[in-house]
């Protein structure tokens, strides 16, 4: 089962950074709701990963998933908007590797207090 799950605003910052902002902000409301829901539906479709790179992370959305490997695309208006060289915009990764980020993710997020 394969899935397009976000579907971002575009961030126009000709239209000022305030307006930059807030359209960045619904895009990671987007993100999180749909990890939420994922969650709850215990599947990884939906899903999503922050690989650290340079000066941030680059968030990556699972979109199918088999036994062994997981399909990830880049998420975007997202500020910085990183991609991993050596995925690119969209990868097969192992299954292991996603479901270790997430539960760390996660763990951060329990111990900072953010949901």
């Amino acid at each position: 089962m394969e899935a397009v799950l976000y579907a971002p605003k575009e961030i126009n910052y000709s239209k000022g950074w305030e307006t930059a902002g807030k359209i960045e902000e619904e895009n990671w409301n987007q993100i999180i709701e749909q990890d939420e829901k994922s969650k709850k539906a215990k599947t990884l479709i939906g899903r999503y990963i922050a690989e650290p790179f340079a000066d941030g992370k680059a968030i990556y959305m699972i979109v199918s998933e088999t036994k062994k490997k997981v399909k990830i695309q880049v998420c975007t208006g997202l500020g910085d908007d990183w991609v991993i060289p050596y995925w690119g915009p969209e990868a097969t990764i192992d299954r292991s590797y996603a479901v270790k980020s997430i539960k760390g993710r996660e763990a951060l997020d329990r111990l900072f207090g953010r949901k």
